[in-house]
């Protein structure tokens, strides 16, 4: 309306101006709106594999967090590393690298539990976090996982690539801090890791305090 009283020529009413202002403010809130969910979306989904980044997950733990101060009960964190990830990135090129993450990512969303999470933590480095799950249930779960990545084939152009990974398991409890029990499960995985790779490792409850004042040693990827 305001547009064509412009183009007529004719004066511009009072009631027309105000709509006109109305719809544009509108506008700008649905742009700042837009603008804002999209920065979300960029900041908390993974952009190569569509999957959690490190930023959603760590919300998620907080709450997972608190609940298990709530019940009593018991969850487990999960830090899964890709094996001689290096290597395909050397050897095939980045690109293959790509379609092996997006694959890797892929599979954990298919074959994890309905009410457990995943993200990528960075470079090749997945966290778990296993709901009502102390380390010893969590170690057969997240076995059936590890034997069924070492067995998937992964197309890449007319080959096919094969990877494993390395898993760490470690209690979220209540009475210590989520970045500990992230610490526990990644050096429970360094541990996998040296004890020849492709393997599960659980933090033991009665080494925290000995293995707490150890720093993990350099282990190739």
């Amino acid at each position: 309306e305001l547009c064509k009283a412009i183009l007529d020529e004719q004066p511009i009413t009072r009631p027309a101006y105000e709509a006109f202002a109305e719809a544009a403010n509108r506008l700008d809130r649905c742009l700042e709106t837009l603008v804002k969910e999209l920065w979300d979306l960029l900041r908390y989904t993974d952009p190569l594999t569509g999957i959690a980044t490190r930023y959603a997950m760590l919300p998620r733990l907080r709450e997972e967090h608190q609940r298990v101060g709530r019940t009593g009960l018991t969850s487990s964190i999960c830090m899964a590393d890709l094996d001689r990830f290096k290597s395909i990135n050397d050897g095939w090129g980045h690109h293959a690298g790509d379609v092996v993450l997006e694959a890797v990512s892929a599979y954990f969303v298919r074959n994890l539990r309905r009410y457990d999470q995943v993200c990528r933590y960075g470079g090749e480095e997945f966290v778990l976090m296993l709901p009502n799950t102390t380390p010893e249930q969590a170690v057969p779960i997240v076995d059936r996982l590890r034997r069924g990545l070492a067995a998937l084939e992964i197309p890449v152009g007319d080959k096919a690539l094969q990877v494993t990974a390395s898993f760490g398991i470690a209690p979220l409890t209540a009475d210590q801090p989520i970045a500990v029990s992230i610490e526990r499960a990644d050096r429970a995985m360094y541990r996998a890791k040296r004890a020849g790779r492709n393997r599960v490792e659980a933090w033991p409850a009665d080494q925290d305090e000995e293995e707490s004042a150890e720093a993990a040693p350099e282990t190739p990827p």
